[in-house]
This record gives structure tokens, C-alpha cells and sequence, in this order.
């Protein structure tokens, strides 16, 4: 049976493909899809000599729950809009704290530490996502590596529009390497991105520009003189 259409707003869709969190950028929190059990495809693999179904969105979620669980993440973003507008950024997650910017435009840096940032389980990533259909394509290489590739589609959004993704999976970490987001509405909105692309770099791979670490330092900064100005009753709302 396939499942119902959802209700889920597009652009809130396309707002959490990234995992932006509260970053200038206007994208934010995380590529977090949902599971429709009911309407999912199934393969099948071989585990000690048996043969079991395997979820194909869940191997996305699984996927996803453990790129959050990484200590440093890297995502590098392009967003190309209907009017064929197209904006490229960057941010970087690390232990504790999160870096941000268009490029070609200043940094800014937030305070989050890993375990805000990383799920519970893959199965409460799979129940906050609206995904249906997905499907295995199989072997690619994706960055120089041996990489699955999986599509899938979102639940359909009650004005119509609809989106479709597909993720390139390292055969070696079990790491997303690449994603992709293409949503088709019947009134395109031109302050929503119709194609988002990220890649995906971890840990080693991954190192702060000098400006993003100046302008960590300079919200530390910020941060500690706003503690001071509460302390002695001078501070607003917040730094």
C-alpha cells in the first residue's frame, strides 16, 4: 500500500537538507528524512547464512545517524534557484562548535557541541523522515571511492510539489559522500532552491579556514563580555 500524502511545507524541506543549524546561512538543521514502512521497497542480503529484507530508507537513515555522530562533518552546498540563480556555501561542524558562510562572504560561528547534533538511533532519524520509495541503484564510485547509490522520493506536499533525492553511500565507512534534492511545484517559489547539491567531508579530511577560527574567537569574545555586562546588570536580552 502506498503511503498518504504528507503535509510537510517544501521549502521547510528544503530548509533542513543541510544540517544548518542556526547558522547565518537560511538553511537550517539537518538532512533528517522520514520512513513510511508501509510503502517502502525491500532487498535482500545475505547475514551469517540467512536471507533478510532490508529497509531501503532505513539504509539512508542509518547513513544519516552516522554522518551526525562524525566529529567534524564539512558540507559544501550549492543551491540553484528558478530564476537559475545558484548560491555555493559552506559549513563545518566540529566537536564544539559550528562554522558558517556563503562564500565570498564572512564567517559566523555558533556554540553546539556533538551530542546536540547527534540522533538518538537511526530509527528516530527514519521517523522524522517523509521519504517513499526508495530505491537501490546500485555500485558507483563517488570522490574516488566505491560508493552506493540509493533514490528515493518525499511524500508528496499538499499544494502538489515534489521532491526526489538520491545519496551516494561509502561502501568503505557507511558515510553519505554526496546528496542531492530536486523539487518540482506546481508554482515555483524563487526564494526556495529547486536543486540543492552537498558533498561531504569528515574528520581528518576536514580543516577550519583561518577566518571561520577568527570568527569563533571574536563570538567567544562577545559572549564573555555579555556575561560580564549581566553580572553587573548592563546586558540585553542576549550577546
Amino acid at each position: 500500500m502506498r503511503p498518504k500524502t504528507g503535509s510537510a511545507p517544501r521549502k521547510f524541506r528544503l530548509m533542513k537538507f543541510a544540517f544548518q543549524l542556526f547558522l547565518m546561512l537560511p538553511a537550517a538543521a539537518t538532512t533528517l528524512a522520514t520512513i513510511e514502512p508501509s510503502g517502502a521497497e525491500t532487498e535482500t542480503v545475505t547475514v551469517i547464512g540467512k536471507r533478510e529484507p532490508i529497509d531501503l530508507c532505513l539504509k539512508v537513515a542509518e547513513a544519516k545517524f552516522a554522518q551526525w555522530a562524525q566529529e567534524r562533518v564539512l558540507v559544501r552546498e550549492m543551491q540553484t534557484f528558478a530564476d537559475g540563480t545558484k548560491t555555493d556555501s559552506e559549513t563545518i561542524f566540529t566537536e564544539n562548535a559550528a562554522y558558517g558562510h556563503r562564500l565570498g562572504h564572512p564567517w559566523n560561528t555558533i556554540q553546539i557541541v556533538l551530542r546536540q547534533r547527534v540522533a538518538p538511533s537511526p530509527e528516530v532519524i527514519a521517523r522524522n523522515m517523509k521519504l517513499a520509495d526508495c530505491q537501490l541503484l546500485g555500485p558507483t564510485q563517488e570522490a574516488g571511492q566505491q560508493a552506493t547509490l540509493y533514490a528515493y522520493d518525499y511524500l508528496p506536499d499538499a499544494d502538489g510539489s515534489t521532491t526526489s533525492g538520491k545519496i551516494w553511500i561509502s561502501e568503505t565507512s557507511g558515510l553519505p559522500l554526496r546528496q542531492e534534492l530536486q523539487q518540482r511545484g506546481q508554482q515555483p517559489d524563487p526564494k526556495v532552491a529547486e536543486n540543492i547539491t552537498a558533498h561531504y567531508f569528515y574528520d581528518s579530511d576536514v580543516q577550519i579556514p583561518l577566518p571561520a577560527i577568527q570568527a569563533e574567537n571574536t563570538r567567544r569574545l562577545r559572549v564573555q563580555q555579555w556575561v560580564r555586562d549581566m553580572q553587573d546588570g548592563r546586558a540585553s536580552m542576549g550577546p
